[in-house]
């Protein structure tokens, strides 16, 4: 009879197993990586998504300002002016001062540093990632022909792009809209 030793692992076996260890643990970190750096960008998209309707709703409230504000000479889009020439942007914000929404020119700068957030800026710093937000408004597509032979424009097309980089990539959301005078029709 035959008496059979049993011995450990060789080390062919130990380097094997090391090495499939290795793989699944460095997959694992690469797939937790890839994650958290999925959530931060969706995070700053959801941000400037918000930045962008923010714009679009002052908008809004300033178009609907000039339907209440007792004057009869006050059209709907007296206070939306039309996108600037090159170089310059319209920017919406609320003035603090007056209380009311504001649309202004104004010519860009080059980065954020000064970017804090406030009104009168096209920077905003939230969470150490610069989002900038540049807004140009157009006439819009539609029209009415008036009985005496002229037309009214009725609606402005509004955009709103709000940009940022990620992890040296850049960025940007884009939210349109078509503002009409709904009183017109």
């Amino acid at each position: 009879m035959k008496i059979s030793k049993k011995k450990g692992f060789g080390l062919l076996e130990v380097v094997i197993a090391a090495g499939i260890i290795s793989i699944f643990a460095g997959g694992v970190v690469l797939l937790s990586v890839a994650s958290l750096r999925s959530s931060v960008i969706n995070k700053h998209r959801t941000q400037a998504a918000a930045l962008a309707q923010e714009a679009i709703e002052g908008i809004r409230v300033i178009r609907d300002s000039a339907w209440i504000d007792q004057d009869s000479t006050t059209e709907w889009d007296t206070n939306i002016p039309l996108t600037t020439p090159s170089g310059s942007f319209n920017r919406v914000y609320y003035d603090k001062s007056d209380g009311k929404w504001k649309i202004d020119s104004f010519v860009d700068s080059p980065n954020c540093a000064s970017g804090s957030g406030v009104e009168n800026e096209s920077w905003f710093k939230l969470d150490k990632v610069c989002f900038n937000r540049k807004l140009t408004i157009e006439n819009g597509p539609n029209e009415i022909s008036n009985t005496d032979g002229t037309t009214n424009l009725t609606s402005r097309k509004v955009k709103v792009i709000v940009t940022w980089s990620d992890y040296g990539k850049g960025r940007d959301v884009t939210v349109e809209t078509l503002l009409t005078n709904w009183r017109a029709y």
